[in-house]
């Protein structure tokens, strides 16, 4: 894999791929506006953005020139498993729909 060192990212605050990024002695900026993130990116003051898939195709959406003008990865850089959370009442009332949700 090629050297993330030296290399300037854009990624959410907080974000799980931070200790990757920092790990690879990348230069990180921590931000919470996804469309300043692009917008840095394609003013050349970034050389990528670690962001969440569903943030980019919002942003995307919102900013088509952002879609005519960024590539994304094919493969992720980091997959988080998510959970789905229910009261314990409607557990208890319906775990059997739950447990096929």
């Amino acid at each position: 894999m090629e050297s993330r060192q030296g290399k300037k990212y854009n990624a959410e605050r907080g974000a799980s791929i931070l200790p990757v990024l920092k790990d690879k002695e990348a230069i990180i900026l921590e931000m919470s506006k996804y469309n300043k993130m692009l917008s840095l990116l394609l003013k050349g003051r970034a050389d990528a953005v670690a962001i969440i898939e569903g943030a980019l195709e919002d942003s995307t959406t919102r900013f088509p020139t952002y879609r005519q003008r960024i590539e994304k990865s094919e493969v992720p850089v980091v997959e988080r498993v998510g959970y789905i959370m229910f009261s314990k009442r409607l557990y208890q009332e319906h775990a059997v729909m739950i447990e096929c949700f």
